[in-house]
């Protein structure tokens, strides 16, 4: 299970190019996926790559926002709750990624 979960967030791909292409052509949809990445994917990994070598912890971004924080008197709750919109924000859209697999291999 834990490996399909690791899938599931790694690989979600680009759902709905089907409908892309339909409503605004080939052309148009090949540049999007080549543009996407270098405004949205490479400056946040730039970003996490930067962070995590200064920061050399296994926290992560929960660590990150408390340190950021740490000096203001809510730093500890900023981070607790960064933490838990991620827990709330992963129990939401992990199934949704297994039902849309579903609904699409149930297309083909």
């Amino acid at each position: 299970q834990f490996a399909i979960m690791i899938f599931l967030i790694n690989c979600g791909g680009p759902f709905g190019i089907e409908a892309a292409i339909k409503s605004i052509g080939i052309f148009y949809t090949f540049i999007g996926l080549i543009i996407i990445p270098f405004i949205f994917s490479i400056p946040q990994s730039l970003i996490s790559a930067e962070l995590s070598s200064i920061m050399t912890t296994n926290h992560g971004y929960i660590c990150w926002i408390y340190r950021a924080f740490c000096t203001h008197k809510y730093g500890d709750f900023l981070g607790f709750v960064n933490g838990l919109n991620h827990t709330i924000v992963t129990m939401i859209d992990l199934p949704i990624y297994i039902v849309l697999l579903y609904e699409y291999m149930e297309n083909l």
